[in-house]
């Protein structure tokens, strides 16, 4: 089990440190104004983040999902385990249904308030009030603060929905 979250640690690290950078194109392109747009397509879009803001403009917002990868292993493999453990049958197909189903939902619940403050600290200079965050918590107490509870856990639902077909493919491989 150890070696499984370290092994996810890892992986995830480094998908993370890869898929990043166009995940801050692809933000920046679907909050792009289609009526006035700043990007032509991908390649210009990565462009312009580069020359405007160097690497570090690809790679902002990253401590969000950096810092978040350990605990959402850590929820998945723990939720799953336990529910396996506690089962009368853990080998059933139910069983391994429910557990996977259980750790995504657990897993949406993390993930949706790290992906909103990744999301609001890749488009840090885009945002028309001017708020610039020291890093995702104070980004995420800025959202609590402002937009409340309801404002911290938006896009929950669309997160659980994509989190637990994925969580169920993965645990049971």
């Amino acid at each position: 089990m150890l070696l499984d979250f370290i092994a996810g640690l890892f992986g995830g690290a480094a998908g993370v440190l890869v898929g990043h950078p166009l995940d801050t194109v692809k933000v920046h392109l679907q909050t792009d104004d289609p009526r006035n747009p700043k990007y032509k397509g991908t390649f210009h879009c990565m462009r312009v983040i580069l020359l405007n803001d160097n690497v570090r403009g690809l790679y902002r917002g990253i401590s969000s999902p950096m810092m978040g990868i350990g605990l959402v292993n850590a929820i998945v493999f723990g939720v799953y385990g336990n529910i396996q453990r506690i089962s009368d049958n853990p080998n059933s197909l139910m069983t391994h249904f429910f557990a996977g189903a259980t750790a995504g939902v657990a897993q949406g619940v993390i993930c949706a308030p790290m992906e909103l403050a990744k999301t609001r600290l890749q488009l840090s200079t885009q945002i028309d009030s001017g708020q610039r965050f020291k890093g995702p918590i104070d980004c995420l107490k800025y959202i609590q603060k402002t937009e409340g509870l309801r404002g911290t856990f938006k896009g929950l639902s669309a997160t659980i929905l994509r989190d637990v077909p994925v969580t169920l493919y993965l645990m049971n491989l």
